[in-house]
């Protein structure tokens, strides 16, 4: 009671903004930031955790300076946070957990929880799909403690919507939160915090195949009825990651004003560590293999996904239709400019488990299995291959018009590899045409009568199928010795095409 009669004199005395320390709030599974939420949906079924830990100065106070009355003069804070995904829904809950909360209001240091929110995040475009990936999500926050201290924690639940954009321009990635938060007022000296508008923007520039990078984030929020400069802070941060292995992300980061007002700090520290699952795009299980996707992103086998009229086993270009000119009118591919992709080891195997992403002309991003051929217009490509088991790699290049282009990446693999040679003839001894082989759920082509790869050791389905021959299948378990053998295909079965 003595300190908040303290608290009332200097407040009657100097009448300036108080704010609250929840001015910022970390992202439950963003890729590359801190604050600002991005578009990625991970993997379907998957969960998510992170934990964020960070320490704010002044970010409560009636008057900045030597002799400014502090409600809060310095705080740490760890923000837990756990998600989940179904889908292109994620759920998720974060706590924040407040300990040696300072203040001029008591001489013992609080402890205690903050406002607990849940969220969910909705993705309509995938940004490694679309040129603009687009989520929205809605947030609701829960008083649960506040550390004993004004300021930390509101009295009453609060709701929060946010349109989330993303997109890449060159090598940047770009990101806008643009939301409101409505909730119970809270009266402040002279000014009331009501409902807000809130904006989140961030500049990432990702690096070595994004294992690491570096962000500006930018954060602030505006009273919808009474913009008053208290009421508008806006606070800038300096953040970086790094992914020490292929699910643990490290992010570090400062952040300090530029424009003062509630819940602004004179100076943020933030250490945060997460772990992530494979995206939603990503074909990659993971035991290493492409996994078999459902819903609206299946593709089997026995699928005609381009509606040509030829099974994807056996269009040499399954995304793209046929265009019936009268020229090679039976490989399933228009006559465009045709693009090979082949993503392999330095011996020249196919990397099993390996997949490409290719975006041509700032265009959408295709996915792409390690050995499959797609028309693309003529201009400047950018191919990033990787998988469980492989190093990433990205490389550009620039396509002509003119005959069928061959685009061979390799691949340094992370992990122990065996080998598996297929060797496919005729029992008639006559040459085959469109020979095409699958593999766990990743297929390719046969070029010169076989086909190396390199790929885990374990147990994997084989088939093989040329243009007018039976399927020959097989389920072979490949040591780490590896494995060759060799195939005789049958002709006249389906019957031959006219």
């Amino acid at each position: 009671m003595i300190g908040w009669a303290l608290f009332a004199s200097a407040w009657a005395q100097d009448p300036v903004a108080l704010g609250s320390v929840q001015q910022l709030h970390a992202s439950m599974d963003s890729r590359r930031t801190i604050w600002t939420d991005d578009a990625t949906m991970w993997r379907r079924n998957s969960a998510q955790a992170r934990a964020l830990v960070s320490y704010a100065a002044g970010p409560v106070v009636l008057e900045r300076g030597d002799d400014g009355f502090a409600v809060v003069r310095n705080t740490f804070q760890a923000d837990l946070a756990a998600a989940f995904t179904v889908q292109r829904v994620r759920l998720g809950v974060s706590v924040p957990v407040l300990f040696g909360v300072q203040s001029d209001l008591s001489t013992m240091p609080g402890t205690g929880l903050s406002d607990a929110s849940f969220e969910v995040k909705v993705g309509l475009f995938e940004p490694d799909v679309a040129q603009l990936g687009v989520a929205f999500i809605g947030r609701i926050g829960v008083p649960v403690g506040g550390a004993g201290v004004p300021g930390l924690a509101t009295r009453t639940p609060w709701l929060e919507a946010t349109a989330v954009l993303d997109g890449d321009v060159g090598p940047l990635n770009l990101l806008a939160n643009l939301g409101a938060r409505v909730g119970a007022p809270a009266v402040i000296d002279d000014q009331t915090v009501g409902d807000q508008l809130v904006g989140r923007f961030a500049f990432a520039l990702p690096l070595a195949q994004d294992r690491l990078g570096a962000a500006v984030e930018v954060a602030s929020r505006v009273g919808v009825r009474a913009p008053l400069p208290g009421t508008t802070p806006v606070e800038v941060g300096l953040t970086g990651w790094v992914r020490p292995a292929e699910r643990l992300a490290i992010r570090l980061g400062v952040g300090r004003f530029v424009v003062d007002g509630l819940g602004a700090s004179a100076g943020r520290a933030m250490v945060a560590i997460s772990s992530q699952p494979r995206l939603r795009s990503d074909p990659i299980g993971d035991d290493g293999l492409a996994e078999p996707v459902a819903d609206e992103d299946a593709a089997s086998l026995s699928e005609d996904r381009d509606g040509d009229g030829l099974r994807d086993l056996l269009d040499r270009c399954p995304r793209e239709p046929e265009d019936a000119d009268g020229f090679e009118d039976g490989d399933g591919c228009p006559d465009g400019v045709q693009l090979g992709v082949r993503i392999q080891t330095r011996d020249g195997a196919i990397a099993h488990g390996a997949f490409a992403w290719l975006r041509c002309n700032g265009g959408e991003k295709v996915r792409l299995m390690p050995d499959e051929l797609i028309e693309v217009p003529e201009g400047s490509c950018i191919l990033d291959a990787a998988g469980i088991g492989w190093s990433a790699k990205r490389a550009t290049r620039w396509i002509d018009n003119g005959p069928p282009v061959e685009w061979t990446v390799e691949l340094v693999p992370s992990q122990p590899m065996t080998r598996l040679v297929i060797a496919v003839s005729a029992r008639d001894d006559n040459p085959l045409e469109e020979v095409l082989w699958s593999v766990g759920n990743v297929f390719g082509r046969v070029t010169g009568g076989q086909v190396a790869m390199a790929l885990p050791v374990g147990t994997y389905p084989v088939l093989v199928k040329a243009r007018g021959t039976a399927i020959e299948e097989r389920e072979l378990e490949i040591g780490p010795e590896g494995r060759r053998i060799e195939l005789k295909l049958e002709r006249g079965w389906p019957p031959p095409l006219p």
